[in-house]
């Protein structure tokens, strides 16, 4: 009998791993057709000079210092996303920045409503947004001012959290200041701008508020956290049974 669950246990963590697997790379990262896309995803961003102090703000063992210089509002869709407590991400750590929790591509208007972003690879690196034309005519149509690398600054565990579980094809609208930020002998700038390309190009939002408005793909994410939950519990108790009964 112990054999037998045991023999069943292996065979579900195979099949979630399976599942997990395709749900992962065939159905979490699809893009929504523009059908699915909501008014507020073709606005252009708002951006309005503020006279808000800098402030000081506390992430890890560093005390950061925030200085805006624009209220920012944008609504879009993500195409691309990079959390900076990834394990490969050296960089972040050698610089010591916990306040930048995340980065987000986002596309809104033009760009939404062309469609355009369903014939194109988006991947997000440490600090940058790379986006791929499979040919000139795509390239035509991609607007590169309804697009940009957004770099998230948070402190609050709220906004945190709404950050952390956004996903690649959601549409979403966050809020706060475009700001420079840093500590004693280290700093970081924004851009100012949609227009401007390359190093120095991305917006660093401190984010105040921010709301998934339409989530995409919820079944596959559905399906990819059951199949976790699974593989998780079946392992335990795979381990358990191995250690209880090692001869069976």
């Amino acid at each position: 009998m112990v054999n037998a669950v045991k023999k069943l246990l292996k065979r579900v963590i195979v099949a979630a791993a399976v599942i997990l697997g395709c749900a992962y790379f065939f159905g979490v990262g699809k893009f929504p057709d523009r059908k699915e896309i909501l008014p507020q995803s073709y606005r252009e961003p708002s951006q309005v000079k503020c006279a808000v102090k800098p402030f000081e703000v506390k992430s890890g063992k560093l005390t950061y210092t925030v200085k805006p210089l624009y209220e920012y509002q944008l609504y879009g869709m993500i195409v691309s996303q990079h959390n900076s407590s990834s394990w490969w991400d050296y960089y972040h750590r050698v610089w010591k920045d916990s306040l930048n929790i995340k980065d987000i591509g986002v596309l809104w208007g033009d760009n939404l409503k062309t469609e355009v972003y369903k014939d194109m690879k988006f991947k997000s690196g440490a600090w940058t947004l790379y986006w791929y034309y499979p040919d000139a005519e795509v390239r035509s149509r991609f607007n590169e001012t309804h697009g940009s690398n957004n770099h998230l600054l948070a402190a609050d565990s709220a906004v945190i959290d709404a950050i952390n579980k956004a996903h690649t094809g959601d549409q979403i609208c966050f809020e706060g200041y475009l700001a420079e930020y840093g500590y004693p002998g280290w700093s970081r700038g924004t851009s100012i701008s949609r227009t401007d390309t390359g190093s120095g190009a991305c917006e660093v939002v401190f984010v105040t508020e921010f709301k998934v408005l339409k989530q995409a793909n919820v079944f596959w994410w559905k399906l990819l956290s059951c199949c976790r939950v699974t593989m998780v519990i079946s392992f335990l108790l795979l381990v358990f049974l191995t250690v209880k009964y090692p001869l069976k």
